[in-house]
């Protein structure tokens, strides 16, 4: 494996353009459209938790280099741009954010984050979705990055002017949120839940 291709940050690559609304509406409608295309149901629902998750891994744009909206790292077994931080960190690098958009999409479908994806998908339960993202290893699992994440979670579905969901106390993933997907897949959605936990 060769090591991925990296350049110096000159400082427009920093994709963060200091407005929060306007960062969040951007990675929710590039977001919203592929997720249109691939015919996902509940697609308003998935891209706002997906974008959640996108702000609190690049501090709301203010960590987001060359349009890395997930925060990836350039591993070996990267072959595209890679974009070295001053600190010597690599990250991933893409010329545009519909395409830091499509990358970090294929690797949140990837067999390793399939069964938190299928349940976004079927739910459109955040939380629910965060939760197991975080039990398959993108994050150490805590209950401070559920409750921090259920509280952005909230602030992007104000931006981009969809209702609340219920929450609990305790950040774990509401009933509500399995239920809203309706009929079958929802009442699915919902035992399984309660096997997984």
């Amino acid at each position: 494996m060769t090591a991925p291709t990296t350049s110096p940050a000159p400082p427009s690559v920093l994709s963060y353009s200091g407005d929060l609304a306007t960062w969040t509406l951007m990675r929710y409608h590039a977001l919203l459209g592929l997720l249109q295309a691939q015919g996902i149901p509940n697609a308003e629902n998935v891209a706002a938790a997906v974008v959640a998750h996108w702000a609190r891994e690049v501090g709301w744009g203010r960590d987001e280099w060359a349009f890395n909206v997930g925060n990836i790292k350039a591993s070996a077994g990267w072959h595209g741009a890679a974009q070295t931080l001053p600190d010597g960190r690599v990250y991933r690098a893409y010329p545009s954010l519909s395409a830091g958009v499509a990358d970090t999409l294929a690797l949140l479908e990837s067999p390793a984050y399939s069964g938190a994806w299928s349940y976004l998908v079927a739910t459109g339960d955040g939380g629910g979705w965060y939760d197991r993202l975080m039990h398959a290893g993108w994050h150490p699992w805590s209950q401070g990055a559920l409750d921090e994440y259920a509280s952005i979670h909230a602030r992007v579905r104000r931006t981009v002017e969809l209702p609340p969901v219920a929450s609990t106390a305790t950040g774990t993933p509401s009933h509500a949120g399995a239920m809203a997907a309706g009929g079958a897949v929802g009442l699915a959605a919902l035992l399984a839940w309660r096997l997984w936990r």
